[in-house]
């Protein structure tokens, strides 16, 4: 099994959330992250933090690689 890289951000200004966290990051919806990221042990204390994070709170996010393109056939009309 391949271990999944992961990277830590720290809440460094008010009004921050999560899902705000992980738009800053990607600029792209990323269903289910949000799922992954409460369920690793390190966010544990996520539970008690509300929506929006105190400051100085720490977030582990696992980073993926995208997933790959499924390659199509080629097609030609000529054959």
């Amino acid at each position: 099994m391949t271990e999944i890289a992961r990277e830590t951000f720290t809440v460094k200004s008010d009004g921050m959330s999560v899902d705000l966290m992980l738009w800053q990051r990607f600029r792209r919806p990323m269903p289910g992250l949000l799922e992954r990221i409460m369920a690793l042990a390190e966010n544990q204390h996520l539970e008690h933090c509300g929506f929006l994070l105190p400051l100085g709170t720490a977030v582990t996010i696992p980073i993926e690689p995208p997933p790959r393109e499924q390659e199509l056939p080629v097609i030609s009309l000529w054959d």
